[in-house]
């Protein structure tokens, strides 16, 4: 069982036959360094290629936003307003690896017949600093999205070995750069994504 990112790196570790396993991801060694340098954009990278069903959440957002009363052909538009076509600007949930999918709150629940909705994320730079905005014209929306988990205890067997592999992957590539053996590693994580793949149906 996986209780920390140290058994994560270690397991990666001792597949690239690193013999000097780490004891906390702080302790400065050349491979906790490494693993520092990594681990993050490895675990973020891996969320967002699937929908992992461990980090699917449902977030109400907050409106920043909405058009003028009467539409754009009454007033001009002014940044005070998101962008036309749309009526609606939310705020990008925090911890948020990528918005799936938006969603009404049904009137009867449960709501048996559920309607795409279109929605595009932006950067608003109106709202003293940039930042990332959610448009849409869905009112009182919600968002389905693929959240940041960072506690190993929470990832699924599946996304764990699919982990594993893409930081021995890159573990290779820094602590020990042989072509044949990277050749191997980028092969072994190709695999184990398939597997968690075909076990997430």
């Amino acid at each position: 069982m996986v209780n920390a990112v140290e058994d994560l790196v270690n397991q990666s570790l001792r597949r690239i036959g690193y013999t000097m396993p780490i004891g906390t991801i702080w302790e400065g060694s050349r491979a906790s360094r490494t693993a520092l340098e990594v681990y993050g954009q490895a675990r973020d990278e891996l969320l967002l290629k699937r929908d992992w069903p461990f980090a699917r959440q449902a977030v109400s957002l907050a409106l920043l936003k909405t058009a003028p009363v009467g539409g754009y052909g009454i007033a001009p538009w002014t940044s005070a307003s998101p962008p036309p076509p749309w009526i609606y600007e939310y705020g990008y949930p925090a911890s948020c690896i990528m918005v799936r999918a938006l969603r009404g709150v049904p009137f009867i629940i449960p709501d048996f017949d559920p309607k795409p909705r279109n929605f595009v994320i932006a950067n608003d730079a109106s709202l003293g600093t940039t930042s990332k905005v959610i448009l849409t014209n869905l009112a009182g929306a919600q968002a389905v999205i693929t959240g940041r988990i960072v506690d190993p205890t929470i990832f699924d067997p599946g996304f764990t070995e699919a982990l594993v592999s893409a930081l021995a992957l890159r573990l290779q590539e820094a602590l020990s750069p042989d072509a044949q053996q990277v050749k191997d590693r980028a092969a072994e994580e190709q695999s184990s994504a398939m597997i968690a793949d075909a076990r997430r149906g």
